[in-house]
């Protein structure tokens, strides 16, 4: 039996069920973007305030299904915070929505939703119910440009490939089932008893299926080839859920797996990660390196990123400081993606022609927008790690990581990795600061168009915020460490 302790500390996800609710109401009824609009903000923002009660009184087990620790909280909070900066994106773009706009904040309330459940679930079915709920309402947000034949093909790619993903990943729960006779993840303990060479084969059998039906999501290399064709057609606003919210909640259920499962099951395991790992951060940034679209950049360099996130992965169980590496750099991915695809979304608003995707667009960007050049330049430091950002600590500590495990075939792939990202990533910033006459058509098209007006409002607010927070967390870290490490 539920009790009130345990229905309060659901406070979020109730909250966005209820705006969730109204909402649909209101478009049945009649449709009011305007009304819709403020209704989900607020419900966002009410979600992230009611966790600050919610903390109170976790560490909380929900019957057999759910379970909310501070580890939960957290992660909580970074996908709340990524749904309102996806209404917020939305808003700087709306007129290129054609059809029905108000359905894009129901959508993103009920990816959330999904995304929340998957994370706090103590059980199979119930997380497997929650990546669905989430993944459901992205295939509607991949295809939302219905007059854009790219849109459309890159919903049909993420449903052929969400559906393989959910197969996988289906199949390989049904083995661990089998053999523990329970989906209750603290129950994975009890593997250890029936250990034996026959169960351990079918223990790795079982978490290859896993693997790769996350792999395919957080599109790590083998899994990699449909990313760049999806980043290259879906919106900006939904393009910012695409590449967070998917790697991230598929990153944490993968964290809770392992935490969970028997250490002497998943030695054969960490080595086949470590090797996916090394060829992720290597093939992801030698994509990247050759790559002229930017969105087609951000698809690859998010390869490599997620790819070197799989260290913290193998080094859960030998070091400590593991989660807060993790955590560091998700925070660090974030805010990143928040500015840097935030500008994107906002600058694709005055250009119909996708002049924007490739990298000539941003020729001289500073010396016609200065704050929004600044901006943009701190987010990219940021995901190439230079100093007083906190992509600098996150890959600092990362690298800790690897050379405590004495990983060494992973150093080398992360050292080499991380000099090439910063020459793509550089490569963006010297096209910003270049000083040469405004000759061609696209840069004539961004001279006459963008201004200064989007500082005094609500996206503006949010980019200066968010990049200020990128610095301050780059030179007093003490907070995120704290924060993680509870």
């Amino acid at each position: 039996m539920i009790v009130f302790k345990q229905l309060f500390s659901l406070l979020p996800a109730l909250i966005l069920m209820l705006v969730g609710f109204i909402s649909f109401l209101f478009m049945s009824f009649k449709k009011n973007l305007n009304l819709i609009k403020n209704l989900n903000i607020l419900g966002f923002i009410l979600s992230l305030l009611s966790l600050f009660l919610v903390y109170r009184s976790v560490p909380i087990k929900i019957g057999e299904i759910l379970f909310i620790n501070f580890f939960s909280i957290v992660y909580l909070g970074v996908l709340l915070l990524i749904g309102l900066c996806s209404c917020i994106l939305f808003l700087t773009n709306k007129k290129r929505y054609i059809q029905n706009p108000e359905n894009f904040f129901l959508l993103i309330n009920l990816a959330i939703i999904g995304a929340m459940f998957a994370i706090i679930s103590n059980n199979m079915i119930i997380m497997f119910i929650g990546i669905e709920l989430m993944s459901l309402p992205m295939l509607a947000l991949s295809g939302y440009f219905v007059n854009e034949k790219k849109s459309v093909e890159s919903s049909l790619k993420y449903l052929i490939l969400s559906t393989i993903s959910s197969c996988f990943l289906l199949f390989g729960i049904s083995l661990i089932y089998c053999i523990s006779g329970n989906f209750n993840f603290f129950h994975f303990n009890e593997l250890s008893i029936f250990s034996s060479y026959d169960v351990d084969r079918i223990v790795l059998f079982a978490w290859c299926f896993i693997l790769t039906g996350f792999g395919i999501k957080i599109a790590i290399f083998p899994f990699h080839s449909w990313i760049s064709n999806i980043y290259e057609g879906i919106s900006f606003s939904s393009l910012l859920f695409f590449s967070t919210i998917i790697k991230i909640v598929s990153f944490i259920i993968l964290i809770n797996f392992f935490i969970f499962f028997p250490k002497n099951n998943l030695h054969n395991l960490f080595f086949l990660i470590q090797i996916l790992s090394f060829f992720s951060i290597l093939l992801g940034n030698i994509l990247a390196l050759f790559e002229k679209n930017i969105r087609k950049l951000l698809a690859y360099s998010s390869i490599s990123y997620f790819g070197s996130l799989l260290i913290s992965v193998v080094t859960l169980f030998d070091n400590k400081f593991a989660l807060e590496s993790f955590g560091i750099n998700i925070v660090n991915y974030v805010l990143s993606s928040v500015i840097f695809i935030g500008i994107l979304n906002y600058i694709s608003t005055i250009d119909n022609n996708h002049y924007h995707n490739g990298f000539e667009f941003y020729k001289g960007l500073f010396w016609r927008n200065p704050i929004l050049s600044i901006l943009m330049t701190i987010s990219i430091f940021s995901f190439a790690g230079i100093p007083f950002t906190i992509g600098f600590f996150g890959k600092f500590f990362l690298f800790l990581l690897i050379i405590e495990q004495k990983f060494y075939f992973l150093g080398i792939s992360f050292l080499l990795g991380s000099v090439l990202s910063m020459y793509y990533y550089l490569r963006i910033v010297v096209n910003m600061f270049i000083n040469e006459p405004m000759i061609n058509k696209k840069n004539l098209l961004i001279k006459k168009k963008i201004s200064n007006n989007w500082i005094f409002t609500f996206f503006g607010f949010l980019m200066i915020i968010l990049s200020m927070s990128i610095l301050f967390f780059g030179i007093n870290l003490n907070f995120l460490i704290n924060l993680f490490s509870i």
